[in-house]
């Protein structure tokens, strides 16, 4: 899985490196960064507009949450996610100088 948030989209590629799909990521607005995949291949994306993203690994949207700004709950150009193993998302939100946790 790439995120390609200059076209704002993601692909998809096998190990070998042979394309299979591509879907939108939301709208213009909208700038995947960085993608986390849990054991059921669901895919948690940083969205550089201040969201995380929640879609099924066919691109099927499922939800998202986050908005801008400081407060705890809110991103400021959040890097990368990850999963931990208890399920937790973590997202480092790069310009709070912050690891929220989820």
């Amino acid at each position: 899985y790439v995120a390609d948030w200059g076209n704002h989209r993601v692909q998809v590629f096998t190990p070998e490196g042979k394309f299979l799909r591509k879907f939108g990521v939301g709208n213009k607005n909208t700038l995947p960064y960085s993608i986390a995949i849990d054991c059921n291949d669901t895919m948690y994306i940083a969205d550089l507009s201040n969201h995380i993203l929640i879609y099924t690994s066919q691109g099927q949207f499922l939800r998202s949450f986050g908005s801008p700004g400081k407060a705890d709950g809110q991103l400021q150009s959040p890097r990368g996610v990850t999963l931990d193993k208890d399920g937790y998302i973590l997202v480092s939100d790069r310009d709070n100088n912050r690891i929220q946790i989820f």
